[in-house]
């Protein structure tokens, strides 16, 4: 928590949680010096990773703007999803392309073709991050000759985000790479809750129009007046506190202050899990959890 309070204080956009005896931390500050100094403190750093984003942003309006030939990786990741918040932190976190797309707004061929041609790699890993995205995404795998093209088949943006935030692509040949993240995309929940539009009936549930259900790709687990307590309902359900981390993604609807509630509610019930609060921006659904080891 120490650590946690720091970051806070000396930047933005702060992802920091335990995996076993290591911190990770993903941080925006203009002073990276004085936070590296700061930490060293609590002890050594095993990897660091530094990028200048004014630089990235102006080499991504030119881009824009310009073509411009990149040079050819041996390997890139390329990931669909929605809200800026989660492009944003996916693209930071490593993923070379991310395709604006996902639940009712489903990326076509030619999105698909764009981004392969955009990375320019001999092998490019997809994350469909989606049930109804991954039949597209194996089409386009079946006639691309440009690479050699593997889809993950993941439904959700958790497995893709532990996946590629716990895995290193550097001086590995594709297979061990490939291995490795579907192992890193193992033990990983993502859940939802979003605004019932009917009257239904479903595992279990007693589902009313208006009122807010917890559900994860297969399974609704429950229906509750307000966000918040279908959200605390369904964590509970998922045993969150058998898990190290949660992430919860704030919806475009959801207020500041009503997430913050949610936060400070899933702080208070598990105290013993990191919990990470990120604007995510997504329109579909109102909370995006991510459960992790």
């Amino acid at each position: 928590q120490e650590v946690f309070d720091y970051l806070n204080g000396a930047g933005e956009s702060v992802v920091c949680f335990r995996d076993g005896s290591l911190i990770r931390v993903h941080i925006h500050t203009k002073t990276p010096g004085e936070i590296l100094n700061h930490c060293q403190k609590w002890g050594e750093f095993l990897m660091l990773k530094i990028e200048n984003m004014t630089v990235q942003h102006n080499e991504a309006t030119i881009a824009n703007n310009f073509t411009v030939k990149k040079p050819k990786q041996k390997v890139a990741t390329v990931a669909v999803a929605s809200g800026e918040g989660i492009i944003e932190l996916l693209q930071e976190i490593g993923v070379d392309k991310v395709i604006n797309g996902g639940q009712s707004m489903n990326p076509s061929v030619k999105d698909f073709i764009d981004a392969f041609d955009n990375i320019n790699a001999e092998n490019i890993i997809v994350f469909p991050n989606n049930g109804n995205v991954i039949l597209t995404a194996q089409q386009v795998a079946e006639v691309y000759e440009k690479a050699h093209v593997v889809v993950m088949k993941n439904k959700d943006i958790g497995t893709c985000y532990n996946a590629v935030s716990a895995t290193e692509k550097e001086d590995k040949d594709v297979e061990a790479f490939v291995q490795e993240l579907k192992d890193n995309m193992q033990d990983v929940v993502t859940a939802f809750v979003s605004k019932a539009n009917k009257d239904a009936d479903q595992d279990g549930v007693h589902v009313v129009n208006g009122h807010y259900i917890g559900f994860t790709s297969d399974t609704i687990y429950d229906d509750a007046p307000s966000r918040n307590e279908a959200l605390l309902k369904l964590s509970e359900k998922l045993g969150a506190k058998n898990f190290s981390v949660i992430l919860l993604f704030k919806g475009k609807d959801v207020p500041q202050e009503e997430a913050q509630e949610a936060f400070d509610a899933l702080e208070k019930a598990y105290r013993r899990t990191e919990v990470i609060l990120i604007d995510g921006q997504q329109d579909i659904h109102d909370y995006v959890m991510v459960l992790e080891n």
